[in-house]
């Protein structure tokens, strides 16, 4: 599977769109292959930058969203403050706080899960929207936006959760 990362820096904001694209090769004259050429190297799950610059807020959302697709509830929370917020789509109702977070997420997210197939991200140091497309067995494809806060030690204070 081929990774491209495209980047663009708008003032102190980074906005990346990571892609999927397959090429066709032959490994004869007569008979054709697809073949999917390898991703990117990552680390913890999160892919590198195309630029070589990724700020606070999107590294961690990048690593909740590599969480989301392994269906890692455990490594989805780790990243929440004590004291955060969590938004999600109604009709869940906003909690606060690590720990309801977190049975919230073991308990009923990970029915819910589903893949996600396509995201952009526009980030600055404390704040990463994350706009994607979810790949949901029953409702089919379906976009999602997700924004994320971050304080100074990459821990999320806020993640507030919107269906297009």
């Amino acid at each position: 599977m081929f990774d491209a990362l495209e980047s663009a820096v708008v003032g102190t904001l980074v906005v990346t769109r990571k892609t999927f694209r397959k090429r066709n090769v032959s490994s004869s004259a007569s008979s054709p292959v697809a073949e999917y050429e390898r991703p990117l190297e990552c680390i913890d799950g999160v892919a590198p930058r195309h630029a070589g610059f990724m700020t606070r807020a999107e590294r961690v959302a990048r690593a909740y969203i590599a969480a989301s697709n392994r269906n890692d509830q455990a490594s989805m929370v780790e990243n929440f403050h004590p004291d955060a917020q969590w938004i999600p789509i109604a009709p869940i109702e906003p909690l606060r706080g690590l720990e309801v977070i977190r049975e919230h997420y073991l308990n009923e997210v990970r029915t819910l899960n589903a893949p996600i197939v396509e995201d952009v991200y526009v980030a600055n140091e404390h704040r990463c929207v994350v706009e994607f497309v979810v790949d949901h067995p029953e409702h089919g494809r379906v976009p999602i936006v997700d924004v994320f806060d971050v304080d100074d030690d990459g821990r999320i204070t806020r993640l507030a959760v919107y269906r297009h």
